[in-house]
């Protein structure tokens, strides 16, 4: 999940809210890490988890420490030929 939003006059608000409450929940975020290995933003979840199961995600319980060590953008040296065997593809060669 990329994020949550909120539409200007959306209906079901209560709803809305409850929704974003159960995805931002510690136990959401267990979940989520323990069986997609995904990160979350709730750091309660890290607490729920344990500890071998974040080394296997490579998720630290420390958030600081992920953000010191961790790659959040790394660049393609391929780029350019996986972009020209992509138009290729959908040109229908």
């Amino acid at each position: 999940m990329a994020g949550l939003t909120f539409i200007k006059g959306a209906e079901h608000t209560d709803a809305a809210y409850d929704l974003m409450d159960a995805i931002l929940s510690p136990e959401t975020g267990k979940y989520l890490i323990e069986t997609y290995g995904f990160g979350h933003s709730n750091r309660k979840a890290f607490d729920l988890v344990a500890p071998e199961v974040l080394t296997k995600n490579a998720l630290p319980r420390d958030v600081e420490e992920f953000f010191s060590k961790g790659v959040l953008l790394k660049a393609f040296s391929r780029n350019e030929q996986f972009a020209k065997v992509f138009q290729e593809i959908k040109s229908g060669f």
